[in-house]
């Protein structure tokens, strides 16, 4: 057993659960929370039904000093040295990430890319964000046409990833052969059969190092049936898991 301090973290109600390739075993620590900070901790097994989790409120722990008493086997001092680029590529290919394509262009100039950055920036006004790789033809393009598409895919929808991840060569317009698409208000395409398209315009592009934040204002918005999303971890598309029944959320809003 080994102490650890508490830092400031935040927690959101709701169930979690593992990745489709983390056995069941594993354990999340499960922190009971409430106005006053950290209450008790008690793990619980992945896989537990609804009814074996508790809900907690949203809040922030304290700055101050709190600590826990954590199983986990002490982590290895880090190396000195700078931060190697295999070394950062290879601890990220750890988490999980869901996948979207994300399209732009039109009239015969379209591109796209594969991107699992994406995340939520804003419900009010709806906004979203993504990491877009300088060098990449649809930097220039996106810059062009002032808006895009971010298209959340479905397990089944592997292909399309393959194509639009460019590692079997397809460029531009051969990247949309073999699936079926429609115009955003922007223009931009929207994959039919999507778990949820969004379509943007370009509100801002930040550019850091070789990547450009780009913050999107989000003009229309189709969702499809409920089904696996695809995700990507360690190199690979995978699925996720199958749908589990609506829970009401709780602290969160929804566009």
């Amino acid at each position: 057993m080994i102490e650890a301090e508490m830092n400031p973290t935040l927690v959101m109600t709701g169930q979690f659960r593992s990745a489709p390739s983390f056995p069941p075993s594993d354990y999340w620590a499960n922190p009971c929370l409430s106005s006053g900070g950290l209450s008790a901790l008690r793990p619980f097994p992945c896989g537990s039904p609804a009814s074996a989790c508790s809900e907690y409120p949203m809040t922030i722990v304290p700055l101050a000093s709190r600590k826990i008493v954590s199983s986990a086997p002490h982590p290895e001092p880090a190396s000195s040295g700078p931060v190697s680029v295999g070394s950062f590529r290879a601890a990220m290919r750890q988490l999980p990430g869901g996948v979207s394509v994300v399209t732009s262009g039109r009239d015969g100039g379209r591109t796209g890319l594969v991107a699992t950055s994406v995340s939520s920036l804003s419900a009010e006004p709806p906004t979203l964000m993504f990491g877009l790789n300088l060098a990449s033809s649809t930097a220039m393009v996106l810059r062009r046409q002032g808006a895009f598409a971010v298209n959340f895919l479905a397990a089944s929808q592997a292909d399309v990833a393959e194509r639009f991840s460019g590692r079997r060569g397809e460029k531009g317009e051969e990247r949309y052969a073999g699936a079926h698409w429609s115009e955003g208000v922007t223009g931009s395409a929207l994959l039919d059969g999507a778990l949820a398209s969004l379509d943007c315009e370009v509100e801002e592009l930040i550019e850091r190092h070789t990547h450009a934040i780009v913050i999107g204002r989000i003009r229309e918005i189709r969702i499809g049936r409920q089904q696996p999303a695809l995700i990507y971890r360690d190199g690979r598309f995978e699925s996720s898991l199958s749908p589990q029944p609506s829970l009401p959320s709780v602290g969160l809003r929804a566009f």
